[in-house]
């Protein structure tokens, strides 16, 4: 504390960040190191001459003065999620799977999704999610049939894999749990998360 209250009063707003941000991590209750952050994040904000830059400063005070920002709706766009491409939702359930979950049940499954007449193969194993377009395996464990939108409601969306293959909306040859299983493998995003603060 005493080395960036000497940086502060140096002007050397960026090393009293670093040192400060190091005691905010190390003593979440000490007031006073976060005031002074806050201060100093300000002061690099102001000092900041691109808007990004000024951005994540200001961002970081005012977390530091009033806590984590609390976002109450969705950052992604239902429609767009609508209109994306069948491989780009699989990326997206790829950066969302639970390494965790996917470890502990590795499948392969056949995807057709009917109304855009595509096929992908995605298979789980090691904790990742692969995919690949224009692919079917007659060794998999389950073939899926789906709308594209059925695919957005049940991979992304929480709809329920089981209400779906009773309704007909989903067609399975083989084991369909294994797409349920698939499915509770992938996470929503947490939209509220501290940036500077542990």
């Amino acid at each position: 504390m005493s080395r960036a209250r000497e940086a502060v009063n140096a002007g050397d707003h960026r090393w009293a960040a670093t040192l400060l941000h190091h005691v905010a991590f190390a003593e979440p209750d000490n007031q006073a190191a976060r005031e002074l952050l806050a201060a100093t994040y300000t002061r690099l904000g102001f000092e900041s001459e691109a808007g990004i830059w000024r951005n994540i400063y200001l961002t970081g005070a005012q977390e530091l003065g009033d806590g984590v920002v609390k976002l109450t709706t969705s950052v992604t766009s239902s429609d767009a999620l609508f209109e994306t491409p069948t491989t780009m939702l699989f990326d997206v359930a790829a950066v969302r799977l639970n390494p965790d979950k996917a470890a502990a049940q590795p499948l392969k499954l056949n995807v057709a999704v009917t109304d855009r007449d595509e096929r992908h193969l995605v298979s789980v194993r090691n904790g990742v999610l692969i995919h690949e377009q224009g692919v079917s395996d007659p060794q998999a464990a389950a073939s899926i049939r789906l709308k594209h939108g059925e695919l957005v409601m049940t991979l992304l969306g929480g709809a329920p894999v089981a209400a779906r293959i009773a309704s007909g909306d989903i067609a399975a040859d083989g084991d369909w749990h294994l797409y349920e299983a698939l499915v509770a493998m992938i996470e929503s995003p947490e939209a509220n998360f501290a940036i500077v603060t542990p």
